[in-house]
């Protein structure tokens, strides 16, 4: 049975591990613009002209440029391509010309329209609220760091940036 404490460990080991990952795809996300669309059947139909086409929700999540974006269309719509429901991955080389670097401030943006909502944030505020999070379920009351956490931190970190930057090439 798991305790309190075994619980605070494995909930600060996780915090560590999505860290991590946050870190990595942080690094990748200056060299390639990945994504992943999630299209399923929103159980509604849309008349146009005289003919029915099925509605579809449509979410997707986006890295490029050290920040990731999640877009939220509640009935997205496209009679010409007859989309099924499904999951799509996508991974492409960064391009330069980026509209959302006018639109961003700081790495946060936040747009609403009629069709949907997006939501960018940066990647070094998840791993900034990660690892905060991962430090503060991990310490022990009284607050006090030992010099083998502080070696186990600093591996920890080299390793991670090791396997960004070759993640890179």
């Amino acid at each position: 049975m798991l305790n309190g404490r075994y619980f605070r460990r494995l909930s600060a080991i996780a915090c560590f591990a999505l860290c991590a990952l946050a870190v990595v795809l942080w690094i990748r996300s200056y060299r390639w613009h990945d994504g992943a669309n999630i299209c399923y059947a929103a159980g509604q139909s849309v008349k146009i002209g005289v003919q029915q086409y099925p509605a579809y929700r449509y979410v997707s999540a986006n890295t490029s440029l050290g920040i990731v974006s999640i877009n939220v269309n509640p009935a997205y719509l496209n009679p010409v391509d007859r989309l099924s429901a499904g999951v799509n991955y996508f991974s492409t080389e960064v391009d330069d010309d980026w509209w959302w670097k006018r639109e961003v401030k700081f790495g946060f943006a936040y747009k609403s329209w009629r069709r949907g909502h997006l939501l960018a944030v940066p990647f070094w505020f998840l791993s900034l609220l990660t690892a905060a999070a991962g430090t503060l379920l991990w310490m022990q009351r009284p607050y006090r760091f030992t010099l083998r956490g502080a070696l186990v931190a600093t591996t920890l970190i080299a390793i991670i940036l090791g396997i960004g930057m070759a993640s890179i090439r």
